[in-house]
């Protein structure tokens, strides 16, 4: 039996909620929600560092256990605002998405092709940088903290197309634990999801979450990368949408 399709940018984006890419926009950020930004800032490596890397490479493997379904994963980030994944369906082939600073897109060997819009490409646009923490003035209408719970730092950011995360910090390492968003995944809509970012780990001198979970009642998808480099350069080709016309 052929699994049922997966609309593998929406997981990957909702499971790389550490990295997200400037706009235009300007947020309102309450006083005592910057200090609690720029405080996670400094405990994965600081601005200056996260500001020195260009692109970035996440290989490991994306898996749903109810599914009995585990496959291989590969994410490519350029700065300011580029990001492909490649994920193996075994047997199919392979699952191409993408965002190019403009476009956004899916290639899938089971659906076809397809273009991101609406707020699916919004919240692409949000995933799509290296340094996040850098932007997120840019990305959001507002960003205030609200009452801590159960030993966590919590934040309301709101984007600008209206839609409401809450980010949880750990009070003791100050590092993003996890979030609780509405992921929206394209033709299967919009699924309130949460995200817990375990598994942080020194690489070149930052502080990166290795293993995301996202959970949500009716499935689990798991992220749990074996490796996270910076390379000088990428192909820009990987960002490019491809011809529709040409399968697989």
């Amino acid at each position: 039996m052929k699994p049922k399709p997966i609309t593998v940018v929406a997981l990957a984006c909702a499971t790389l909620s550490l990295i997200l890419a400037p706009s235009t926009a300007g947020a309102s950020i309450h006083p005592d929600a910057r200090e609690i930004i720029d405080t996670h800032i400094n405990a994965i490596g600081g601005k200056k560092l996260l500001e020195s890397f260009q692109h970035r490479v996440l290989k490991g493997t994306l898996s749903m256990p109810a599914q009995g379904m585990t496959l291989s994963m590969t994410a490519y980030i350029q700065a300011p605002n580029r990001m492909a994944v490649h994920t193996d369906l075994p047997g199919m082939g392979v699952s191409r998405s993408g965002f190019d600073g403009v476009t956004g897109w899916e290639q899938n060997p089971i659906t076809g092709f397809r273009t991101i819009e609406g707020d699916e490409l919004h919240q692409l646009k949000r995933h799509s940088n290296i340094a996040m923490e850098l932007h997120l003035e840019s990305l959001y209408e507002s960003i205030v903290r609200l009452e801590d719970e159960d030993g966590f730092k919590v934040l309301e950011l709101t984007s600008t197309n209206g839609k409401s995360e809450r980010w949880f910090f750990d009070a003791k390492t100050h590092r993003l634990a996890k979030t609780d968003m509405v992921m929206d995944a394209g033709p299967m809509g919009s699924i309130p999801v949460q995200v817990f970012v375990e598994d942080y780990r020194p690489v070149d001198g930052l502080m990166i979450a290795f293993r995301t979970v996202l959970k949500n009642p009716a499935f689990e998808a798991i992220t749990q990368y074996t490796s996270i480099t910076h390379p000088d350069t990428l192909d820009p080709a990987l960002f490019k949408a491809p011809d529709p016309s040409k399968s697989e």
